[in-house]
C-alpha cells in the first residue's frame, strides 16, 4: 500500500464523519420544523372554525359583542381555511345588519364575496350578493343594487338544487329596482316570471306581494283599471291570510289609485272609496305603530276630504301628517348620514381591495422566488442524503427514530382516551338531562334521549329512532297547514338561519295531541348536516292563553252590551225629554204669572239636571271604553274663564257666597288645548265647590310655568271654605259614584261621577287632579295639565248666533216623527216663520209625499215603525230625482259610532232634546238664499 492511499482513506473518513454529523443535525431540525408546521397549521385551522362556531351560538342568542369577537378572531386568525374565514366574514355582515350599521355590513359582505368566489361556493355567493344589493337599495344606489341581485338570480338559476322560492323572490325584487329605474318593459318581465314560479309553488304570501308590485307598475303605465285588478287580488290573499301589516299595504294603494281616479276623472265617490280604504290603513299602521304607513294614510285622507269640502276633518289629518313628517325627518336624516358612511366604507374598500392585490401581488413574487430556493435546497439536501446512506447506515437512527414513533403512538393513544372520554360524558349527558331531545338527520331521527322517549309514551328508544317527525304529529297542525308541509319548512328555516324556534302539536303514542315549544338548531358534522332538537310541552301554557283570550272575549261582549244598553237608554230617556225641555222653553217665554214662571223655571232645572246626569254616565262608559278623544284646537284660556265664571256667578250670590275667577295675565293667549273638556272639569269642580260651601268664598286661580321654549304647564286651583273631606276620603271621592261618607254631605245632591270623570278627563290630556282637604276648614282641588303646547295660531272668537229671519222666503218642509207630542213641539217651534209643514209618521209615507211634493228640507226622525228615518234617507240620495234635498236627522242617540255612521248619509244631524234656535239655525243653513 502506497502513502497515497493512506492519504486518500483518511480524506475519506473525515469526509464521511462530517456528512455524518450534517446529516445528524439536518435531519432533527427539519424533522421538528415539519413536525411544529403541521401542529400550527392543523391548530390554527381548527381554531379558525372553533371560533366561527363559537360566533354563530352568540349571534343566536343575539348577544352581539360577544359574537363578533370570535368572528374577528377567526378572521385574524393565519389559518389558511379560506371557507371558514368567508364565514367569519358573512356572519360579521349579519351582526352589522342586525345591530343597524350598514356601512360596516357592506364591507364585511364584499369581503366574504371576494373568499367565496376562491372556494366556489355559489349556494353562498347568492346569498351574499342578495345582501350586497338590499343594503346598496336601502341607500338609493339603485343600479349597484341591480348589479348584485342580477348576480344573485343567476347563480340560484344556474345551481344544482334550484331553491324556486329563492328565486321568485329574487325576480320580484328585479322587477321592483327596474320600475324605480322606469325600465318598465324589464319591470314586467321580472313581475310575471314572479308570479309564474309563486303560481306553481302555491306560495300566496308571496303571490300577493307580487300583485301588489304588478298593480303599483299598471299606475306608472296609466293603466288603472288593471291596477284595480291587481290590487284587489293582492287584497284578497291577505285577508284570507289575516295578514295585518300586508293589508295596510293594499289599502294604501287602493286609497291612491282611487284619489288618482277622483283628480283625473273629477267623480266625487272615487274619494269617498279612498278615505274608506284610507281609514282602514290608518288603524292597522297606528296599532303597529308604522309611522311611514301611519303618515301616508293620514296624507290620502287629509286630500280625499279637502276634495269632497270637508275642511275640518282635512285639516286634522294634515296635522297628524305635518307630526309625523316631523318624526320621519329625523329617521331620513340618520338614513342620509348611514348612506355618506356607507359611500366612505365602500371607498376606503376599493382602495383596501386596491392595496391588498397590490400586496398579494408583491407576496406571491417572493413567496415564488423563496419556493424555488426551498426545492433547490431541497433537491440538494435529498441527493446529500442518498449518498449518506449509500456511505454509513446508522442503526442509532433507526432506534431514535422508534423511540420518537413510541412516543408519538403513546400521545395519539391518549388523545383517542381523551376524545373517547368526552364522548361518553356527552352521550351520559345527552341521555339523562331532563329536557326532551331528538338527533334528525335527513328528516328522520337517528336518536333521542330518555326524557325524549318518557314524552311521546312509548317504551324504548328504537320507536321513534327512523321515524320523521310528522309521523309523530297530527296530520294538520292548528293553522291548518299540512304537518309533513310545515315540517320541512321549520327545517329548512333553521338551515338558513341555523336555528329555529317555533310552536308545533305533537302525538304521544295512543293518539293525544299535545303542544310543544321546539328549538331546532343545525349543527355541521362530519360532511353533512344533523339538527338538535329540543322539545318543550307547553300544553298547560297553551291551556291558560285559550281561557285568558275567552275571557277577554266575555268582557268585550260584556261591554259592547254595556255601550248597547247605554245607547238605548239615552234613545229612551231623550225622547221624551225632548217634549219636556222643548215645551218648558215655549211656556217659559209665554207665562207672565212669576209664580207659574218659577214653576216652569224649575221644570227646565231639574231637566237639564237630568240631562247633566245622562251625559255622565256617556262620558264614563266612553272613557271606560276608550271611546272618548282629545280635540286640542288653538283656544284663548281667559275666554274659558270668563264663559265660566259667568255660569256660576248667580248661583254663588244666591247663596251669599264669595266667588271670582283670577288668572296670570301673561298665560300665552293661544293654547293647543280641548276647551270643552277644560271647561266640563271647571265646571264639575266649581260645581262641588259651591254646592258645599254654605258660608265663605269659592276661588279659582289659574297660573303657568314655562315648560320649554314651546310649551307650558298649567295649573288651575279652586279653593273653597266649604265641609272639607277627611284624608281617609281623599281617594274614595274619585270613584264612580262614590262621594266621602260623611252624614254630613247627605243634604247635598249628586251622582259622584263629576270628580271620576274630571280626573280620567285629565288624564286623557297629560295632566293630574289632586286635593288638600282639611274636615270642617275647606278644600283645595289643583288640575295641573303638562306639556301644553303654545300655538302660532290665533283664536277665533265666535260670533253671536241670532235666530235667523224666514219671513223674506217661503220654506217647504217634511216633518218626518212617529211621536205626536214631539211633532206638535216642532210645528210650534216653527211657527210664525214662514215655514209650510207637512207631517209623516214613518220613512214610507215620506217617499210616497216626495212622489208628488218636492220640499226644500226633510226633518227626519231616525227610529220610526215600518221603514225607520235611516234606510229611508238612503233611498232618498240614491234617486236621482231627490238626492239633492237636505236631509236633517233627529235622533235621540248620542254615542260617537252610532252618529258617526249617520253622519255618511245625513246632511246634518241634531240630537233630542232639540233647542228652537238650533232647529231653525239647521234649517236656514240649508234653505235661506236657495
Amino acid at each position: 500500500m502506497t502513502p497515497d492511499f493512506f492519504k486518500r482513506l483518511i480524506i475519506c473518513y473525515f469526509l464521511i464523519t462530517a456528512i455524518g454529523i450534517l446529516n445528524t443535525f439536518s435531519q432533527d431540525t427539519l424533522i421538528n420544523k415539519y413536525k411544529k408546521q403541521l401542529l400550527s397549521e392543523t391548530d390554527d385551522s381548527i381554531k379558525i372554525k372553533i371560533d366561527k362556531e363559537t360566533g354563530k351560538t352568540f349571534y343566536l342568542k343575539e348577544k352581539y359583542d360577544s359574537a363578533l369577537l370570535y368572528f374577528k378572531k377567526g378572521i385574524e386568525n393565519t389559518g389558511n381555511n379560506i371557507h371558514d374565514k368567508a364565514e367569519c366574514f358573512y356572519y360579521t355582515g349579519e351582526v352589522f345588519g342586525d345591530t343597524n350599521q350598514p356601512a360596516k355590513a357592506l364591507k364585511s359582505y364584499l369581503q366574504s364575496l371576494e373568499l367565496y368566489k376562491q372556494t366556489k361556493d355559489y349556494k353562498r355567493l347568492a346569498l351574499v350578493s342578495e345582501r350586497i344589493a338590499k343594503i346598496y337599495y336601502q341607500f338609493g344606489f339603485i343600479d349597484k343594487s341591480l348589479k348584485y341581485l342580477t348576480e344573485s338570480s343567476v347563480l340560484v338559476n344556474n345551481s344544482k338544487k334550484k331553491n324556486k322560492h329563492h328565486l321568485a323572490k329574487l325576480y320580484n325584487n328585479l322587477g321592483i329596482l327596474y320600475r324605480i329605474n322606469k325600465n318598465y318593459k324589464k319591470s314586467f318581465f321580472y313581475h310575471k316570471k314572479s308570479i309564474a314560479l309563486k303560481e306553481i309553488l302555491k306560495d300566496s304570501a308571496g303571490l300577493a306581494k307580487s300583485y301588489n308590485n304588478l298593480g303599483a307598475l299598471y299606475i306608472m303605465l296609466k293603466d288603472y283599471k288593471n291596477a284595480e285588478k291587481y290590487y284587489f287580488k293582492s287584497l284578497k290573499i291577505k285577508k284570507a291570510l289575516k295578514d295585518s301589516t300586508g293589508l295596510s299595504k293594499s289599502y294604501l294603494n287602493l286609497s291612491d289609485l282611487y284619489i288618482i281616479l277622483g283628480n283625473s276623472s273629477g267623480n266625487k265617490s272615487y274619494y269617498s272609496k279612498a278615505i274608506t280604504y284610507a281609514k282602514k290603513a290608518y288603524t292597522i299602521s297606528d296599532k303597529f305603530n308604522n309611522l311611514e304607513r301611519k303618515q301616508a294614510s293620514s296624507y290620502y285622507l287629509s286630500s280625499a276630504y279637502k276634495q269632497l269640502k270637508k275642511y275640518e276633518k282635512a285639516l286634522k289629518y294634515s296635522e297628524i301628517y305635518s307630526d309625523l313628517q316631523d318624526s320621519l325627518v329625523n329617521i331620513e336624516r340618520t338614513k342620509a348620514i348611514q348612506k355618506a358612511e356607507l359611500e366612505l366604507a365602500s371607498e376606503k374598500l376599493q382602495k383596501e381591495n386596491k392595496f391588498l392585490t397590490e400586496k398579494q401581488k408583491l407576496t406571491e413574487g417572493k413567496l415564488k422566488v423563496s419556493i424555488e430556493r426551498k426545492v433547490y435546497f431541497y433537491i440538494a439536501l435529498l441527493l446529500l442524503f442518498i449518498l449518506i446512506c449509500y456511505v454509513i447506515i446508522s442503526n442509532r437512527k433507526i432506534k431514535k427514530a422508534n423511540i420518537k414513533l413510541h412516543k408519538l403512538n403513546t400521545k395519539i393513544t391518549k388523545q383517542s382516551k381523551s376524545l373517547k372520554s368526552s364522548e361518553e360524558k356527552y352521550r351520559t349527558l345527552f341521555e339523562n338531562t331532563d329536557d326532551p331531545t331528538l338527533i334528525l338527520k335527513d328528516n328522520i331521527f337517528i336518536d333521542c334521549n330518555k326524557a325524549a322517549v318518557r314524552l311521546f309514551n312509548y317504551d324504548k328508544k328504537e320507536e321513534i329512532i327512523n321515524k320523521q317527525p310528522w309521523e309523530l304529529s297530527p296530520e294538520f297542525q292548528p293553522n291548518g297547514e299540512k304537518s309533513v308541509t310545515k315540517g320541512k319548512k321549520m327545517v329548512k328555516t333553521a338551515s338558513l338561519k341555523k336555528g329555529n324556534r317555533f310552536e308545533w302539536v305533537h302525538t304521544k303514542k295512543g293518539g293525544k295531541n299535545f303542544y310543544a315549544e321546539i328549538l331546532l338548531t343545525s349543527v355541521p358534522y362530519q360532511n353533512y348536516e344533523i339538527f338538535h332538537a329540543v322539545i318543550q310541552d307547553i300544553t298547560e301554557k297553551k291551556e291558560i292563553e285559550n281561557k285568558l283570550i275567552k275571557a277577554k272575549e266575555q268582557a268585550e261582549n260584556a261591554n259592547r252590551l254595556k255601550t248597547e244598553f247605554l245607547a238605548n237608554m239615552s234613545h229612551e230617556i231623550r225622547t221624551p225629554m225632548n217634549a219636556i225641555t222643548g215645551f218648558s222653553d215655549i211656556l217659559f217665554e209665554q207665562i207672565k204669572d212669576p209664580q207659574l214662571k218659577s214653576f216652569t223655571k224649575k221644570i227646565k232645572l231639574s231637566s237639564n239636571n237630568l240631562l247633566r246626569l245622562i251625559e255622565d254616565i256617556l262620558d264614563i262608559s266612553k272613557i271606560e271604553a276608550g271611546h272618548l278623544e282629545i280635540h286640542n284646537k288653538p283656544a284663548d284660556i281667559q275666554s274659558i274663564l270668563s264663559e265660566t265664571e259667568k255660569l256660576y256667578t248667580e248661583k254663588a250670590k244666591n247663596k251669599n257666597i264669595n266667588f271670582k275667577i283670577t288668572a296670570n295675565s301673561n298665560i300665552p293667549k293661544s293654547l293647543l288645548i280641548d276647551n270643552f273638556r277644560i271647561k266640563q272639569i271647571l265646571i264639575n269642580l266649581i260645581d262641588n265647590a259651591i254646592k258645599f260651601t254654605d258660608k265663605g268664598s269659592v276661588f279659582v286661580d289659574t297660573e303657568y310655568e314655562a315648560a320649554d321654549k314651546n310649551k307650558i304647564k298649567l295649573f288651575f286651583s279652586v279653593k273653597d271654605t266649604g265641609i272639607g273631606i277627611a284624608s281617609e276620603n281623599s281617594e274614595i271621592i274619585f270613584e264612580n259614584f262614590r262621594q266621602a261618607n260623611d252624614k254630613k254631605n247627605t243634604i247635598h245632591e249628586g251622582t259622584g261621577l263629576g270628580l271620576a270623570i274630571s280626573k280620567r278627563l285629565a288624564k286623557l290630556m297629560n295632566g293630574t287632579i289632586s286635593v288638600k282637604s282639611k274636615l270642617g276648614i275647606g278644600s283645595e282641588f289643583i288640575l295641573t295639565l303638562n306639556d301644553v303646547k303654545i300655538s302660532e295660531q290665533k283664536t277665533i272668537r265666535k260670533k253671536k248666533n241670532n235666530i235667523p229671519d224666514f219671513s223674506a222666503e217661503s220654506i217647504n218642509i217634511i216633518l218626518a216623527e212617529d211621536n205626536e207630542i214631539n211633532r206638535q213641539l216642532i210645528s210650534v217651534f216653527l211657527e210664525n216663520q214662514n215655514i209650510n209643514i207637512k207631517e209623516a209618521n214613518n220613512g214610507k209615507e215620506v217617499l210616497k209625499i216626495l212622489e208628488e211634493y218636492t220640499p226644500d228640507l226633510i226633518l227626519m226622525d231616525i227610529q220610526m215603525p215600518v221603514l225607520d228615518g235611516y234606510e229611508a234617507a238612503k233611498i232618498i240620495k240614491k234617486d236621482n230625482r231627490f238626492k239633492n234635498i237636505p236631509v236633517v236627522a233627529l235622533s235621540a242617540h248620542a254615542i260617537k259610532d252610532v252618529v258617526a255612521k249617520y253622519h255618511t248619509i245625513f246632511d246634518d244631524y241634531l240630537t233630542k232634546p232639540i233647542s228652537r234656535k238650533d232647529l231653525l239655525k239647521s234649517i236656514a243653513q240649508f234653505t235661506l238664499h236657495k
